[in-house]
């Protein structure tokens, strides 16, 4: 799938595809700025738009959203799917935010809601369609006026992460609004929750010192918990996180053994 400046997203099939197999337009003469199919359900997608909202479809009926998602004040930069009821979205007005989708009942036709827990309730307040689907939880925390900085999720561990306009990396969970854990890539690592791993672990292109005074965090990325080289790791789950001076880091983030996992003082990176 490809998203564009042009208002569409593009669905591409086949092993050299010279056409798109469907286009998706969810509003014209506005940008789609990115768009994510969900592992969960291989019927959903979501994208990312510039009008401040971003949508979910059905892959069998394209022709409308079965969700539109409102709320953020400004661009909506990235889409990640938690699962297939829970969209956690990426704005350039500062926040992340978590959706609950809406799940279609098969007998009755009623609007209901998974908890945290799987489990199905009646929820009034979310509606599909044209309504719009009111945010779950937002997050705060990290700079995001301009750039678009970077948007990952881990699933497992309920955990996203997101760059920032400054050098730091910032962990969130889906309990908590503010970060569980940040990492200036610019600072002492003994200075910061997050540290990196050895300098190996560090992946240098050749634009390592461009503009490097206005550099900020431009990508981030967990590697799943499903990859071999995870489950190999004795360590917490691993973030990469690029700077838009050139340089890729690989974080690793862990818990201390003698707090409650879900505190933000428990979270810390350990040097490997």
């Amino acid at each position: 799938m490809s998203t564009s400046d042009d208002g569409t997203a593009r669905i591409w099939t086949g092993s050299a595809p010279s056409q798109a197999g469907a286009t998706i337009q969810p509003q014209a003469g506005v940008s789609v700025c990115d768009g994510s199919f969900c592992n969960f359900d291989k019927n959903l997608l979501a994208l990312a738009s510039a009008n401040h909202n971003a949508y979910v479809y059905d892959l069998r009926r394209l022709d409308e959203p079965l969700h539109t998602l409102t709320g953020h004040s400004r661009a909506v930069s990235y889409v990640r799917f938690l699962s297939s009821q829970r969209l956690v979205t990426a704005s350039v007005d500062g926040s992340l935010a978590c959706w609950d989708l809406p799940y279609q009942s098969e007998s009755a036709g009623d609007q209901v809601v998974p908890d945290w827990d799987g489990n199905f309730s009646g929820n009034a307040h979310l509606r599909s369609g044209k309504d719009g689907v009111k945010a779950w939880r937002r997050f705060v925390g990290h700079k995001n006026a301009k750039n678009f900085v970077g948007l990952t999720v881990r699933p497992e561990d309920g955990l996203m992460a997101s760059g920032s306009e400054t050098s730091t990396v910032y962990a969130y969970n889906t309990h908590w609004a503010s970060p569980i854990a940040k990492r200036d890539l610019a600072a002492n690592a003994s200075q910061c929750w997050m540290q990196c791993l050895p300098e190996e672990a560090e992946v240098h292109s050749p634009l390592v010192g461009f503009n490097c005074r206005k550099q900020f965090v431009s990508a981030v990325d967990f590697m799943p918990a499903s990859c071999q080289a995870q489950q190999d790791f004795q360590g917490g789950p691993l973030l990469a996180a690029a700077m838009s001076s050139g340089t890729v880091k690989v974080l690793a983030l862990n818990l201390l053994p003698h707090q409650e996992p879900s505190l933000s003082e428990s979270s810390e990176v350990r040097e490997q």
